[in-house]
């Protein structure tokens, strides 16, 4: 008696059986051979809900097909298990999800573990034929290509997915949902080089807002190799520039804010690194101090404008030692109400010496 227990569901014939019809039933088993090389598809779901379909024992069935497309009458509304039985075949299948719905199915052959496909997405399964506990793998979870050729977009659809780069996977990018991808690597530097090899070609990064070009920063190659912030291309509405010498361009005016400080038990810090003018108005008698100046070899500078109280108390301000005066001589405070003095205070040895100079006084 003929048997059908291969992974193709040909028909095995018996010792002594198929007299006159052999030729036959081997041709079919050739046709059913070249099937199971080729294409097939099947509207497998009939209804929103889970579905099996068998492989046909010795006649043509498209779920023998080496690429399934499953398709579906019904509109999926959740995901769905697609069981492709025997539950005893061992094979590899591409499977393509083409179903209504745009759900995802879970392509089964026993109670073991499946492999899920996205709606319109193709996954290359194999089945181990285990029977009733049987488990589809998806075989490309853990595929290593040596070279690979994409001819249109690469999804990575976890919301947590990361590239590694390196033998070691010294180098990675990391999506943060909705958020940014994070370039990150444990060596003694990690960055991002973007490196234009033409004779006159300019490297950039492009910053946008809706689509729109909003601010480019890169290297011009036509202006001696200057770093550029602009609101187009290179070199068209530079806004900051540095040359290879070091010297930054504007091109524009420059704003800052004005930094307000008070006394607080009589005494009133400058941070320098807060800003480069500062305004204060007196309410008690203070002592000045300048923090965080540049480090030697360095400049640090900024503007001081100091304002009577409206009572006109003449409050005592007391500068820093460290400051050297214009003339020797600190500068005697307008005592009127509401006055303003301006000064002007500058380092080059890390704070050990503030020149001091007066820009204006009873300005108020």
């Amino acid at each position: 008696m003929a048997t059908y227990v291969n992974d193709l569901r040909l028909k095995e014939i018996s010792t002594g059986d198929e007299s006159g019809t052999w030729g036959t039933s081997t041709n079919t088993n050739l046709e059913l051979i070249g099937e199971a090389l080729g294409y097939g598809t099947q509207q497998v779901f009939s209804s929103d809900a889970d579905a099996t379909t068998t492989v046909a024992d010795g006649a043509s069935d498209p779920a023998r097909a080496m690429y399934f497309k499953v398709t579906s009458s019904a509109s999926l509304t959740a995901t769905r298990e697609l069981s492709i039985l025997p539950n005893t075949n061992n094979r590899v299948q591409i499977i393509e999800n083409a179903t209504t719905g745009s759900q995802s199915i879970v392509i089964k052959q026993g109670t073991g573990a499946g492999v899920t496909i996205a709606n319109g997405q193709t996954k290359i399964c194999y089945f181990d034929g285990g029977g009733s506990g049987a488990i589809v793998t998806d075989a490309t979870a853990t595929l290593a290509v040596p070279d690979l050729f994409v001819d249109d977009d690469i999804s990575l659809q976890s919301d947590g997915a990361v590239v590694n780069f390196g033998a070691d996977n010294d180098i990675n990018l990391t999506h943060t949902a909705d958020v940014s991808l994070t370039l990150g690597g444990a060596g003694g530097t990690t960055g991002l080089v973007v490196n234009n090899t033409a004779t006159d070609g300019d490297p950039f990064l492009s910053f946008a807002l809706g689509g729109t070009q909003t601010f480019t920063m890169g290297v011009d190659d036509g202006d001696s190799d200057s770093f550029k912030i602009g609101t187009t291309a290179i070199g068209t509405n530079t806004r900051l520039s540095i040359s290879s010498a070091g010297v930054v361009g504007f091109g524009q005016g420059i704003t800052e804010n004005s930094n307000t400080v008070s006394s607080s038990g009589n005494a009133t810090a400058l941070d320098c690194r807060t800003g480069t003018v500062f305004e204060t108005v007196l309410s008690e008698a203070t002592t000045l101090s300048f923090t965080n100046p540049a480090v030697s070899g360095s400049v640090s500078a900024f503007t001081l404008k100091i304002k009577q109280d409206s009572g006109g108390n003449n409050y005592t301000v007391t500068f820093p030692g460290s400051v050297d005066w214009a003339e020797a001589a600190a500068p005697t405070l307008t005592a009127t109400a509401n006055a303003v003095d301006i000064l002007v205070f500058f380092s080059i040895d890390g704070g050990t010496i503030w020149y001091g100079f007066v820009a204006g006084q009873a300005m108020g």
